[in-house]
């Protein structure tokens, strides 16, 4: 009888205490559980460059099933494989054969979204990606939404400045990815 009032106590006493920890108000910059984990999660960010994460950390494979005639890149065709990441660069394959492979250079660039909203007005929204000048094209690329975009530019030289890029971009191939 005595092991289970004890039994019965020591429920009791648990749940009280939870309770109040849980009814507890948490001040701003109070840890709840310390732990290294969460105390870097709470670093300042503010005045540090934000820099976009990136798309292609391991090799992805796609497909080119269709092409704009009027702005693609020379040597591209409909049926050609590429293998992107930004460590190994861009491989270039045709019937399983390796053509060439480009050197890309990751870039920040602002991106603008044109969100479809049930009711009008919506604003457009400004994102911050990661793209890739391609120096053997001279143009920026990217891979988005099934297809790889082209800048609507050509540029002699990636910016060296680290400051995002603002660039118009044509759908220049139709992806599949594998």
């Amino acid at each position: 009888m005595a092991q289970r009032y004890s039994y019965f106590f020591c429920i009791v006493f648990v749940s009280l205490f939870l309770i109040c920890i849980a009814e507890r108000p948490v001040a701003a910059g109070d840890l709840i559980f310390p732990g290294s984990e969460l105390a870097a999660m709470k670093k300042d960010t503010v005045g540090k460059p934000f820099r976009p994460q990136d798309p292609f950390p391991v090799e992805r494979q796609f497909r080119i099933v269709s092409e704009d005639k009027d702005h693609h890149l020379p040597g591209f065709k409909k049926g050609d494989m590429l293998r992107i990441s930004t460590k190994n660069g861009l491989k270039h394959y045709r019937n399983k054969q390796l053509l060439n492979t480009y050197k890309i250079i990751p870039q920040p660039a602002v991106v603008t979204i044109q969100p479809q909203c049930r009711v009008a007005p919506c604003p457009p929204v400004d994102m911050q990606v990661l793209v890739y000048y391609m120096g053997q094209a001279q143009r920026y690329i990217d891979i988005r939404n099934n297809a790889l975009l082209v800048s609507d530019s050509s540029y002699k030289d990636p910016d060296p400045s680290k400051n995002a890029l603002r660039l118009k971009w044509i759908s220049a191939y139709g992806l599949s990815s594998r």
